[in-house]
């Protein structure tokens, strides 16, 4: 083909299932629809569809191939390339012999969102359901009632449930005590029970103790008795597979966690495991693929260390900003550090306190290689909105510039966000405005924060989980739920000049109620977004235009379960990763990594490869090369 000669012709879109389609080809003449839609697709969560009777969950990485009823043999069926791991049910009892169900009833699948039910499998009241999304497949047993289970013998401490598991994976003998990898880059999790039960306080949820362990071919569930009792029904226990990126970094309650990239394939996770020591710990996360490895745990405090924020130096080095303890919450401090380039954190820098008083809502970011911003409320001081500059030299802070207040009324959900090595914005809940979102722009002479600009409110409702991350210069986002008669989650785009913010149009990204928001940006037009909308864990990528929000892509769910705590990071402009407190699991500390099909052509074009444009048209517009679609 001569590569001079090349006729292209504008694409028109017709229709929406017109602008879904996407084709590649491995040489230069390709059809090209709109890449936006084309990303979006890929990010979409599994779809059911139906294989002759049965049914096929398709996933980006694998899929699930469902029985029509859950009499048929082996019928759950987990697939890692053209591999099988399938599921029977064997029998299930109490742990004194008394069995309740051996075998399934008949019962014909049937299609819910993302997943397939069979009504009353194992029992009136017990039922199957195969849930899945990108990463990860559940085959989980509801129950809907105590009742549901008949009477409970004298003395059965455990409800135990047998699945007899076949096809082409080995799964070696013993309790699940972790993860058990099989296949290319699949894993079998440890055994959960959960409940319908809310609790306002992390700390105060009642574990279910569900344990697990594989014998022969057969995995045995097994769920205490006496959880069962005061358990908040429908009580549901799964066997879950991961595809590659989901992986725990802490195997207790974990509490306050923030993460922060080093470079493409490296970020820190900074986090209080409360379930042990309640110390202040970090860790350094090596992604491969999909797959995260961590380097070991490093304690930076030893003590209860809460309001966490970490953000990046270099590729060696980091800043973790905390509450140390010291009555209800402790002072606000700051240390540097450093990795060996790899999984290790080698040391920390000593500890710089910026605030004596109680600190809380900590958000740190760097200015430039010498200066950071932290922006805090002071406990013992009204709560009150601060920020204050500190000044270091490779892992010594050696002094702050004098603290200077923000916002003089209560003040929660800060996020700070750096655009220059002068300026930098401060976004937060103002209680003093009646709880509404707002953001000012700070100036920075040396150490000294010289003045903020005007207060200017993001909207004219009570804003909750608000975060902030920076475009360019004078642009910046931020991702927040608000309350207007009912709940919506949103972001929106703010414009700077000088120490003025202007905002452009809202655009609400869930019609409904997110928390543990946190945004991200890939590129200078597209943003990621992870939140949890109090059932799952969802990502979705937004748009960027001018200072517009075009459009969103599908949300696609990340966790199937409950999280907090949730803090997404750019690896690269095709990669993220996101940490959370998976409370589906325990609590654990959890990561898992987002990834996006290239933007870009992958041949040469007029000798240039992966052109932005072709004889001046852009590629998302172009149907055929050549006269070749």
């Amino acid at each position: 083909m001569d590569d001079k000669t090349i006729t292209v012709i504008p694409r028109k879109i017709t229709s929406k299932e017109d602008q879904t389609k996407f084709q590649g080809h491995e040489n230069n003449i390709f059809d090209k629809p709109d890449m936006k839609q084309a990303i979006f697709n890929e990010m979409r969560p599994a779809k059911v569809f139906k294989k002759g009777k049965d049914f096929e969950l398709k996933g980006m990485h694998f899929k699930s191939l469902l029985k029509e009823d859950a009499q048929d043999s082996a019928p759950w069926g987990y697939i890692e390339n053209d591999k099988t791991l399938a599921f029977t049910h064997k029998e299930m009892r109490w742990d004194d012999g008394t069995v309740i169900k051996t075998g399934v009833n008949f019962s014909k699948g049937v299609t819910e969102k993302q997943a397939i039910r069979y009504k009353d499998a194992l029992s009136p009241g017990i039922d199957i359901k195969i849930v899945q999304d990108n990463y990860k497949f559940q085959k989980i047993v509801e129950i809907s009632s105590l009742e549901s289970l008949g009477k409970i013998p004298d003395g059965a401490e455990y409800l135990e449930i047998d699945f007899v598991i076949s096809g082409d994976f080995n799964l070696p003998d013993g309790d699940i005590t972790a993860r058990i990898p099989f296949g290319e880059n699949s894993f079998v999790q440890p055994i959960r029970a959960w409940d319908k039960s809310e609790f306002e306080n992390q700390e105060d949820e009642i574990k279910s103790g569900a344990v697990g362990s594989i014998n022969g071919n057969v995995i045995t569930k097994k769920i205490p008795v006496e959880w069962l009792k005061q358990a908040v029904y429908p009580v549901m226990t799964d066997i879950s597979i991961t595809y590659g990126s989901e992986n725990v970094f802490n195997s207790e309650n974990t509490y306050y966690v923030s993460a922060t990239a080093l470079d493409s394939t490296h970020f820190v996770v900074a986090y209080q495991d409360f379930g042990d020591t309640e110390y202040g710990i970090c860790r350094v996360g090596t992604v491969s693929g999909t797959t995260i490895t961590y380097g070991d745990e490093n304690i930076f405090h030893s003590n209860d260390t809460r309001d966490i924020s970490v953000t990046t130096i270099d590729s060696t080095h980091f800043l973790v900003a905390y509450s140390a303890v010291g009555g209800e919450y402790g002072a606000g401090a700051v240390r540097i550090g450093v990795t060996d380039g790899s999984t290790t954190i080698s040391s920390y820098g000593t500890i710089k306190i910026f605030e004596v008083d109680s600190s809380q809502n900590i958000s740190i970011a760097l200015l430039d290689s010498t200066h950071f911003v932290v922006g805090y409320s002071n406990y013992e001081d009204s709560k009150q909105g601060f920020c204050v500059v500190g000044v270091f030299s490779g892992s010594t802070i050696s002094s702050y510039g004098a603290i200077n207040k923000f916002n003089a009324a209560e003040t929660r959900f800060i996020s700070v966000s750096v655009f220059d090595s002068t300026h930098f914005v401060v976004a937060y809940q103002d209680d003093g405005g009646a709880d509404r979102g707002a953001a000012r722009v700070g100036v920075v002479s040396g150490t000294t924060i010289s003045e903020y600009g005007t207060e200017k409110l993001i909207n004219f409702s009570k804003a909750y989980h608000i975060t902030v991350a920076n475009l360019d210069s004078t642009h910046f986002i931020i991702a927040y739920k608000y309350f207007s008669t009912t709940y919506h989650s949103a972001c929106v785009i703010g414009s700077i000049s000088d120490t003025t913010i202007s905002w452009g149009t809202e655009n609400i990204f869930l019609d409904d109620e997110a928390s543990s928001i946190s945004v991200s940006i890939l590129d200078s037009e597209h943003f990621v977004v992870s939140y949890n909308d109090t059932i799952n864990l969802y990502a979705i990528i937004g748009v960027i235009s001018g200072t517009t929000i075009s459009e969103y892509g599908n949300a696609a769910i990340f966790n199937l379960g409950s999280t907090s705590y949730t803090k997404v990071v750019t690896l690269d402009q095709l990669h993220f990763a996101i940490a959370y407190n998976d409370l589906g699991n325990g609590g654990y500390g959890t990561a898992i990594i987002g990834e996006i099909p290239s933007y870009g052509w992958s041949g040469i074009i007029n000798g240039v490869s992966a052109p932005a444009k072709i004889n001046g048209i852009a590629v998302e517009n172009i149907a055929k090369v050549n006269g070749i679609e």
